[in-house]
């Protein structure tokens, strides 16, 4: 018996070359329908070796009746690795801005300070492929990433300004460098399982919390969810729908 290599139907991919040398896979889901005036809100999935299929999945099941769902019809663009998946050092490279604040979290030989470069990809050629595919506004998009993708996500957001529509942040690895994480005027989700908070200094839960007390405290636009019973890994899942809703909200006029 002869097996193949399958994909979900409806997906479109091209591989780019960032600036710094580093290779991305875009893969690109449309919604069915009508296309709006001004093209489908754009929302970009970090993560994409792990999680992108079951955002896209996810997406493509509840914006078909997004009046009762929530979730607004939205274009997809799933980032991934260009020659293979993402490693746990690259990581730790593209998603961090710098050095950790506590030196001893960085792994032996692992290098940091990617992400100026990825949200220079991110704004410019990602965004120009991505509208080349004919029915997309990438003006300003959403964007969705777990752990270190989360605290990029975070971090991106404060250093765009107004540049983004929403975020959501689903277990963001705030203990890398809280300090980086500039304000946004974007609306902001955040979640974590109850499962995740630590005996010892990263405080998954505790540091959601502040960032959330102090972001309302400005007047800024925040979301918090704790799932209950879930964990680092299975709190993805759990909590997709409600991002997709909170990300749905920020589009509302």
């Amino acid at each position: 018996m002869d097996w193949s290599d399958w994909a979900p139907t409806g997906l479109r991919a091209t591989v780019l070359e960032a600036p710094d040398g580093r290779r991305w896979r875009i893969v690109l889901s449309l919604p069915p329908g009508e296309m709006p005036a001004g093209g489908w809100p754009l929302l970009w999935g970090l993560d994409g070796d792990t999680h992108g299929l079951t955002l896209i999945e996810t997406v493509r099941r509840l914006e078909r009746r997004g009046e009762v769902t929530g979730v607004s019809p939205l274009a997809v663009a799933v980032l991934m690795g260009g020659d293979a998946p993402l490693s746990a050092a690259d990581r730790y490279e593209v998603f961090t801005p710098g050095p950790p604040a506590a030196a001893e979290e960085t792994p032996k030989g692992h290098k940091t300070g990617g992400a100026h470069a990825l949200m220079a990809f991110l704004a410019g050629p990602a965004a120009e492929a991505v509208g080349s595919a004919g029915g997309v506004d990438t003006a300003r998009p959403l964007i969705w990433g777990h752990s270190f993708s989360g605290y990029f996500t975070l971090w991106m957001a404060g250093q765009s300004g107004d540049g983004l529509a929403g975020v959501a942040a689903i277990s963001p690895s705030l203990w890398w460098d809280e300090a980086a994480v500039a304000p946004t005027p974007a609306p902001v989700y955040l979640t974590a399982g109850s499962r995740e908070d630590r005996a010892d200094e990263r405080g998954m839960v505790r540091r959601l919390h502040g960032l959330a007390e102090a972001r309302r405290a400005c007047g800024l636009p925040t979301s918090l969810s704790i799932f209950e019973g879930e964990d680092h890994g299975s709190i993805v899942s759990a909590s997709l729908a409600q991002a997709l809703r909170e990300l749905s909200r920020g589009l509302k006029p």
